[in-house]
């Protein structure tokens, strides 16, 4: 074979590479272009927001939740290169799509965190007449808290408004039962005003008091879950730690150990209480809280966030939210999280570039909205908790958390509904807020039936309720595959999601749009 002279091939092979250089670059920009064509569609302000609705597309939400659950992804755990991967596809859209970055953020969108990977070793409140450790007297999920502490309780009845102000609860731990006279069960929407109450009125912390044992059975299986194996807590300095609130559920037996009386005369207190007899600040002890964990080591979260400015100045936010997270691997297998929540990610991108492209059209919302996509939501709601922490939007200029988490499947206890979403929000809302989603049910309730929720679902929204900011939550429930390896792609209900994605966008228009 005859050779190939040596300047022939230089040359051949710089030939060869602009020729790739070039079709890589005309593919990269073709791809950009369908990734942005709906940010360019000729839309006229006037056209919004019904034209803005019918941007969403359930293709593009099918590629997005694709991508995000694809094996690739590796079940997007927290720290992990899978977990990177989805922040920086997250980033990158916004990017596109001309959110403006939060202060601090670096790169462009990243909020990072860190947290410790821990075993409890002691959780326990102590006073002089004896101790009660967590998970068999009391029961506290996650909490900020570690160190030791010196504080007191104070007995505040059932925790209604009218025993609230006659205590001083600065700088204390609240203990109430749950309900009310003649309704001992009570809902959550009652307990959630107690503790709002509780904390306005300078509490470190309640202990939400059961009216029987049976919660004993409820610790034995949440220590199972939550404490034999490793979690992961915020790293905050310990000045900040030993000042975090409690939020604390106690047996009766438990909380009357802790007082010095017998059980029998704390549940005839109640009995007082149930007759009308006032019995709030009757018992209170000087308790001692302490918290110890070994460390294990650091993980790296990050949140992702922008928002688009609003225009009246009136430093407020709406805060849209949905997890990126989700359970990782687990012997060889990945728990890809198509509707957890993959497709509440996926419905906030399709909300961000709809509303892109009203703001090329020249509208400016009368408040700033914020997109905010948490990290660690599996792990304590950790990136949501951070992001509230880290002070970067004040608590008070934030209107209402709007989250999204696990809206493509059907819930399995509910198998015959089609077309609807479960849409909770807090009690006591502001008016102008109600009426913002009660407008949007009217105008939206052909396209998809919203269903009331009673309760809280367990995501983000809580940590934003919880912190005194009202929440409206969307979720369809809980799939028969919810945390398995089988919530895959190709299950999800797509028409459902975009429908419920112009449910939501119609909603951030109308809040936008309030007057507050």
């Amino acid at each position: 074979m005859k050779r190939v002279p040596k300047k022939y091939s230089y040359r051949r092979i710089i030939w060869c590479g602009i020729i790739v250089y070039a079709v890589f670059s005309v593919f990269s920009c073709t791809r950009r272009d369908e990734r942005t064509e709906k940010v360019r569609l000729p839309l006229s302000l006037s056209a919004f927001p019904r034209a803005g609705v019918n941007t969403i597309s359930a293709d593009e939400l099918r590629k997005h939740v694709a991508y995000l659950s694809s094996d690739r992804l590796e079940g997007r755990f927290s720290g992990s290169r899978g977990a990177r991967k989805a922040a920086s596809f997250i980033a990158g859209l916004l990017g596109d799509y001309g959110l403006t970055p939060l202060a601090g953020t670096s790169p462009l969108y990243w909020q990072h965190f860190t947290m410790h990977k821990k075993r409890l070793v002691e959780s326990s409140i102590s006073s002089r007449y004896g101790r009660i450790d967590n998970w068999t007297g009391f029961g506290e999920r996650f909490s900020d808290f570690y160190g030791e502490s010196d504080t007191e309780i104070v007995f505040a009845g059932y925790g209604r408004d009218q025993e609230i102000e006659k205590l001083n609860l600065e700088g204390r731990i609240a203990a109430f039962f749950t309900g009310e006279p003649g309704n001992h069960e009570g809902e959550e929407a009652l307990e959630q005003r107690k503790i709002r109450s509780i904390r306005n009125h300078g509490a470190l912390g309640h202990m939400m008091v059961y009216h029987d044992e049976q919660a004993a059975a409820r610790y034995t299986v949440f220590r199972k879950a939550f404490y034999n194996d490793y979690r992961y807590y915020l790293d905050l300095p310990r000045d900040r730690a030993v000042q975090a609130e409690r939020a604390i559920t106690v047996l009766p037996s438990a909380l009357a150990g802790l007082f010095g009386i017998r059980t029998e005369t704390l549940l005839e207190t109640v009995r007082e209480m149930d007759r009308g007899e006032e019995a709030a600040g009757r018992f209170h002890v000087p308790i001692r809280m302490k918290t110890v964990y070994t460390n294990a080591e650091s993980v790296a979260g990050a949140n992702v966030a922008g928002y688009f400015p609003g225009r009246g100045g009136t430093g407020k936010w709406i805060v849209l939210s949905a997890h990126y997270d989700h359970l990782g691997t687990h012997r060889g297998r990945v728990y890809n999280g198509a509707d957890d929540n993959a497709s509440g990610v996926a419905a906030l991108l399709e909300i961000a570039e709809s509303l892109s492209s009203a703001v090329k059209a020249g509208w400016e919302p009368r408040h700033n909205i914020l997109f905010l996509f948490t990290d660690a939501e599996e792990i304590g709601a950790n990136g949501s908790r951070y992001f509230l922490v880290s002070g970067v939007i004040p608590r008070d200029d934030m209107i209402i958390d709007v989250n999204v988490d696990a809206i493509g499947r059907t819930d399995a206890s509910h198998s015959a509904l089609r077309n609807y979403v479960y849409l909770y929000r807090s009690s006591g809302m502001p008016a102008a807020l109600s009426s913002a989603i009660t407008s949007t049910i009217q105008t939206q309730g052909d396209a998809v039936n919203s269903i009331a929720a009673q309760e809280p679902p367990g995501s983000d929204n809580f940590v934003f309720e919880m912190s005194g900011i009202p929440a409206a939550a969307f979720t369809t429930g809980r799939s028969s595959d919810y945390h398995q390896p089988s919530d895959t792609a190709d299950k999800c209900d797509y028409p459902n999601i975009q429908r419920i994605s112009a449910f939501v966008y119609a909603l951030v228009w109308n809040l936008a749009e309030s007057v507050l």
